[in-house]
């Protein structure tokens, strides 16, 4: 069996956040030159990953923590469909 993949993202306090709104962050990717509109809980996705990457399993763990929720089928899904749209924009890579 193959190895869970670890997720990467470069430490949050590399991208210059513009500006927040409600549950929406607006963020510039310094390495891409883009600006990106994330929803929760993308930027604290970020943020962790930023401090260690980890896999999907271990990042919803960590998320739940800090957000004070409990660990449960649908908070793994969320991140998991979040993981998949911030590699799609080049925010996280896997390992």
């Amino acid at each position: 069996m193959a190895p869970l993949p670890h997720f990467r993202a470069e430490p949050y306090a590399v991208h210059p956040v513009i500006a927040t709104a409600d549950d929406m962050t607006l963020l510039f990717h310094r390495a891409s030159g883009e600006t990106h509109l994330l929803a929760a809980p993308m930027p604290d996705m970020l943020e962790l990953l930023g401090e260690a990457p980890d896999t999907a399993a271990g990042l919803t763990a960590r998320l739940c923590d800090r957000l004070g929720i409990a660990v449960d089928e649908e908070a793994g899904t969320v991140v998991s469909h979040r993981l998949a749209e911030l590699e799609a924009a080049g925010l996280v890579w896997r390992d």
